[in-house]
């Protein structure tokens, strides 16, 4: 999530940024950092995972905690 992060920052920064509509999306394991993401960062509006594993309760690579679907409830 660190780099998700970082790149948020930096967006922020950017004149032809608006932070208030940051959006995220990503193909295969990215699919999964897109629903992590999605659920961690508030910054986050919008995710689009095309073809993302949604473990249930597993986290993703080097995540403690739990999957994106224990975030939800």
């Amino acid at each position: 999530m660190g780099d998700t992060r970082g790149a948020i920052a930096w967006l922020s920064e950017q004149s032809f940024a608006d932070a208030g509509k940051i959006g995220i999306t990503g193909f295969c394991w990215g699919g999964s950092v897109v629903w992590m993401s999605a659920a961690l960062i508030p910054e986050i509006k919008a995710g689009v995972a095309w073809y993302g594993p949604f473990w249930s309760r597993r986290p993703i690579r080097n995540q403690a905690g739990p999957g994106p679907i224990m975030l939800a409830r």
